[in-house]
This record gives C-alpha cells, structure tokens and sequence, in this order.
C-alpha cells in the first residue's frame, strides 16, 4: 500500500522575511509562556530547545516595561547568553540566534572583543544581548559586575551551581526602578540530561544527595521558590529481547519538535533518519542521556566490575518480594551503614530493596534494616521461609566505648548476623566473587538482577563503584575508592559471599544454613 502523500511543513515568515516561529510540542509551549523567575528546559537533542529559549528573549522583550530614559518610551532590556567557550558560542548558539535575528533586520552583531554584542533596535524595542563564555577569565568578575535583565544559560550542564545563582541574583537591575523598572527579569536555561552527579538533578530530586554531605550543603540544594523544571519527552526507546538486553532503539512518536526534524527525500522518515544517524556509534549511556533524557550515573576512574551489564543485569521493572521463599540479607557497617535484601527465585538472585543511612551507627541502623524486613518479608517471621543475614566481618569488632559490637546491636533487635565467608576481609575474593555471579546464566537469563528501587546499588554498580584514575605504585593491590557507592556494593559482596558464590565460584555447592530471627544468647565479641 502506497503511503499518502506528504506535505513539506512551511517556515513561515512575515513580509519582511522575519521567521515566524512555531513551538512544535507542549512542553516548548509552557516553556516559552512561563513567567517564573527560573526556568529550565530539559529535553533530547533536536527537540527545539535552544529556538525556544531565544523565543523566549524576545517575548519577554517586546512585553517590557516602556522605560523613560531619555525622554523617549522605549522597551528597555538587556540580556546575556552564556556557553561553556566562545568556540561553542560560534558554532552553535549565535548561528541559531542570527537566524532568527539577522543582522539586516536587527542590527549589527559586534565581535570586535568579548563579551559579543547584538544591539537590537527595531520599533520601540532597545534590547541589547551579550555573549559569554564560561570559560574566559574575567567570567567571574563579570557576574559581579552586571546589571542584567536576564541570563540565558545555553547547555546548562556545563555550568556550576555557584555561577548559575551569583549570576541569578544580579538580575532585574536594568531597566532602572526610575526609569520604569523591569515588568520580568530572572534566568532561563536548555539543557541536556546532565550525570547524576550535576547540581540540577541533585537539587530536582532526580539523584541522591551524597549521604556524607554536610547540612549546610544539603540547605544550598534546597530547590528554590519560583524555579520551574520542563523535562520533554524521550526521543527515542530502547527495544529488548527476553533477557533484558537492548538489541534496538525505535523512535517515540510523541517526542517534541519531529515536525521540524523530517527528512522529506526518504518518505517513511518522521524523525527515524535524524535520530538514528545520532545514535550510530555512540556508548548506551550517552544515548540514554541524550537520545533518551534520562538521568544516568557519572563513572569516574575504572568501574571495579566490567562484566556489569545495564541491559542485563538492571530490571526495567520493580522486582517483587515472593512469598514464602528464603530471604538473604548483605550488611556493611560503619558510618554509613548500607543494606540489600533479596531472594533467589527459580536460580536468580534478586536484589530487591536496599537501605542507608548518613553518619549513624547500628543502634540506628538495625531498627530500619528489621522494620524493611517485617514490612517486604513478614512470613520470614512467621515460620515460613528462612532469614539469612551476611555482614562485614569488621562488625564483630567493639566499639571504642563499651565493645558491643555492631553483631550484638543487631542480635538485640531479633536479626542473628554471620559473618561473610571470606578470609580476612580480603577485597580481591570479594570482588571476584560477586563477578563471578555477574557472569553466570540461569536458563538464558542472568543469574543476578537488580530492582529499580535499588538505585544506588545501581549506580555503585554502573561504574560509581570505581578505581582510583591513579596508578598503583609497583607491587601495590588497586583498590576501589571509598565513598557513598562503595558501602552499598561492599553489602553486594558480603551478601553473594555468605550465599555460596565464593564456593560455586571454585566448583562447590553451597547450601547456607537457615539463621534463626530470635535474639540469640551467644556473645559475638573477639576472642570469647
């Protein structure tokens, strides 16, 4: 069947050959309307962002105040543009922006030194746009110094928090108070899906604080009042097979801007052609961040486990709790205690839930890590299906102040912990075991899969789980670095080692004996 005819969409212009600009898509829509005094736009590449928001200039310019300087009325705005370097500004951001202002129509465009200038006058619009890059050396001087009406913050992600709101707060001081004021000022920005690690998901609730950051830095990424966050659709979709492993991408029919995006020499193309051009030969990650606008993981150093498969090994939907079946608990202590709960269903080793808390100790820690368990797990403490619970063996150790140890904080509230199965707490054999897990299948499937509700596990997994960029000295063990991700995958591998995957890993079975849920009268300290 032959498809219907197709009718190339029109740019639209006025008699003077001004584009007239059509938002394709409801976000870019609400983006451009809004009012507020932060605005955000996260969206795929080719969704329209960075034409929305230099729509959004001049609406907000050609709605201004009439100013009286002078004694002529005039629209008064003044407005900067800021990139990551004055190379990005060339290439991208002023080749959008002429396009739609075009020196013959707006007026001339000055490069002669930095920041570049536009000078506008056209009707009774004065509207002066800078742009800066962030990379110059006199950036920081020039947020101080600024009298802005507003910041446009092209390609966020490449921007500190700090120069985002020092920027923030020189807004509204042009036009002047007595000269009629400014009917809008504020900052607005486009932005593709920045790592987890970037201020703007940390501050969306998007990605999780750092459990070791201080209350002083936690206050600072309280999302402020006014600040309004547009995240478009996906462009495109992965596409898996039974085992959960992407074997294409397909494009989603309701992603923004397609109209604009078609090539019309290929007739079945409505966006395929650019999007899958995008895509070719690029890491999965970075299709997720910027083919997908998804929030991913920021790997930094060497991932400790390369055999991690996101597509494999990451559920694409929660993993439930199956009654009546054993329950296998991996604990790491310290100040950052970390649980994860699973079950093997059917060879599969589940994580389903995981637990953390920031500067606390086990008197804190055992209560969650209980009330977790009788919340996803209850029959475990009804006789039915067994309990085992696989911790640090550091935990054995007393505390400097009345030697209870971390075992003992646990044995009071009803959970009897062992120790891992591995010999002096050896990092290599922990590694290489949960490895080891990572590399087997069950029936084609993988033998390890991990919940979406385990997000930091996830991601401690995904690479946040790291080698130091620094070499060893010679005859010295690499070691993972500790942080934030480092408890949760030390719990992964206490876990996979009480439960068999050191010996499975040397050809022996293991069949972990059931622990009982009742306090226990034994005295775990060292040496007794």
């Amino acid at each position: 069947m032959n498809a219907p005819a197709r009718v190339r969409p029109t740019i639209q212009r006025d008699p003077e050959g001004r584009i007239l600009y059509a938002p394709n898509g409801q976000t870019l829509v609400d983006y451009l309307l809004d009012s507020s005094p932060i605005a955000v736009i996260r969206g795929p590449w080719g969704s329209g962002k960075t034409v929305a928001s230099v729509q959004r200039i001049w609406r907000h310019a050609v709605e201004q105040n009439y100013s009286t300087t002078g004694g002529v009325l005039k629209r008064r705005s003044r407005w900067f543009i800021m990139r990551e370097s004055y190379p990005r500004i060339f290439t991208t951001t002023l080749k959008t922006w002429l396009e739609y202002f075009p020196e013959r129509l707006y007026g001339k465009l000055f490069t002669g030194e930095r920041p570049y200038r536009h000078e506008i006058r056209v009707g009774d619009i004065e509207l002066d746009v800078f742009f800066g890059a962030q990379d110059d050396s006199s950036s920081d001087a020039m947020f101080k110094s600024l009298e802005p009406t507003g910041w446009y913050w092209n390609e966020l992600e490449f921007t500190s928090m700090e120069s985002f709101f020092a920027a923030h707060g020189r807004v509204g001081r042009f036009p002047r108070a007595i000269d009629g004021g400014s009917k809008w000022s504020g900052s607005i920005a486009d932005t593709n899906a920045p790592g987890d690690n970037h201020w703007l998901p940390l501050m969306m609730g998007e990605a999780a604080l750092p459990d070791d950051m201080s209350f002083d830095r936690r206050e600072a990424f309280k999302r402020p009042p006014g600040f309004q966050y547009y995240v478009q659709p996906p462009a495109m979709f992965e596409v898996r097979d039974a085992a959960n492993r992407i074997i294409d991408w397909r494009l989603n029919p309701a992603a923004e801007n397609l109209k604009w995006l078609t090539n019309y020499e290929v007739e079945t193309d409505n966006g395929e052609e650019y999007y899958d051009r995008a895509r070719r030969g690029k890491t999965i990650r970075w299709i997720w961040a910027n083919l997908c606008n998804r929030i991913v993981a920021t790997v930094e150093g060497d991932p400790v486990y390369p055999s991690w498969d996101e597509q494999m090994h990451a559920s694409t939907v929660p993993l439930e709790p199956v009654a009546g079946e054993d329950v296998a608990v991996g604990l790491d202590f310290g100040r950052r205690p970390a649980a994860l709960f699973s079950q093997t269903i059917n060879g599969q080793r589940q994580i389903q839930f995981e637990a953390g808390m920031e500067n606390a100790g086990a008197t804190k820690f055992a209560p969650v890590v209980r009330e977790l368990i009788a919340r996803h797990y209850p029959w475990v403490f009804l006789g039915r299906g067994k309990l085992r619970v696989w911790g640090d063996p550091k935990g054995q150790d007393g505390t400097q102040a009345d030697e209870q140890t971390a075992y003992d904080v646990f044995h009071k509230h009803g959970l009897m912990v062992r120790p891992a199965p591995v010999k002096q707490n050896n990092i290599q054999t922990r590694i290489e075991a949960l490895e080891f897990q990572l590399s087997r299948l069950i029936g084609g499937r993988p033998a390890y899969l991990v919940s979406p509700r385990c997000s930091r596990y996830r991601t401690a997994m995904g690479g946040g789980y790291h080698y130091a960029n620094e070499r060893p000295a010679p005859m010295t063990e690499r070691k993972p670095v500790k942080d934030r991700y480092s408890d949760y995958a030390d719990a992964g591998q206490y876990l996979e080692l009480g439960e068999g995957a050191g010996l499975t890993m040397v050809g022996r079975e293991s069949r972990p004996s059931p622990v009982s849920t009742k306090p226990a009268s034994r005295n775990y300290r060292r040496g007794q």
